[in-house]
């Protein structure tokens, strides 16, 4: 079970997970806001990559156009090192709604970690639908998301109908090699 913190105007202060069984509570988000926009968002993570988080957001506006990570990796040969990075957004001229997948900014944790785009374990898409959000709505769909320090970058290219209705989205290796993500959509009447 999730249980969701929600503040007065919408924003998400945290998400826990309730294991049933033992009823043991455990904090998978947590989000600090100045005004109505994101601060920090914190992710405690596991026993390899934890004390993770997300901050120093800078926006245009509409958009995230980038935001500094930082997390404790534990290491075989090295031992416990703290990591930064900064991932940059660069936006393409679609307009996003709330039904595209992949367009959060915290999908950066695992981004700069990895490479690949991912929402995490909670996909907040169906609290986004209905106007429950962490992070302020971009205005555009992404175009691509690099990671600075450890070069990744990863695109998106976008496919509409006759109607400007999204008919498919590819998300690409962040190595360019090639798509690992396509997702179709489709509309009813």
């Amino acid at each position: 079970h999730l249980i969701v913190n929600v503040l007065p105007n919408k924003n998400i202060e945290s998400v826990d997970v309730l294991d049933t069984l033992t009823s043991t509570l455990t904090r998978i988000y947590a989000a600090k806001y100045d005004s109505a926009s994101i601060d920090t968002l914190s992710i405690p993570g596991d026993i390899f990559i934890s004390d993770i988080q997300n901050y120093d957001f800078i926006t245009d506006g509409f958009n995230c156009l980038s935001h500094t990570i930082s997390w404790t990796q534990m290491d075989f040969f090295y031992g416990t090192r703290r990591r930064t990075d900064t991932v940059q957004y660069v936006y393409s001229p679609y307009v996003y709604n709330n039904y595209v997948p992949g367009q959060r900014s915290f999908q950066s944790t695992g981004f700069a970690l990895s490479g690949y785009v991912y929402d995490g374990v909670f996909n907040s898409i169906l609290l986004e639908i209905n106007g429950y959000n962490i992070f302020n709505k971009n205005k555009h769909l992404i175009q691509s998301v690099t990671s600075v320090n450890r070069g990744y970058q990863t695109n998106f290219s976008y496919r509409f109908n006759a109607k400007n209705q999204l008919t498919e989205m590819d998300v690409s290796n962040p190595d360019g090699t090639g798509n690992f993500m396509r997702y179709k959509f489709t509309y009813y009447e």
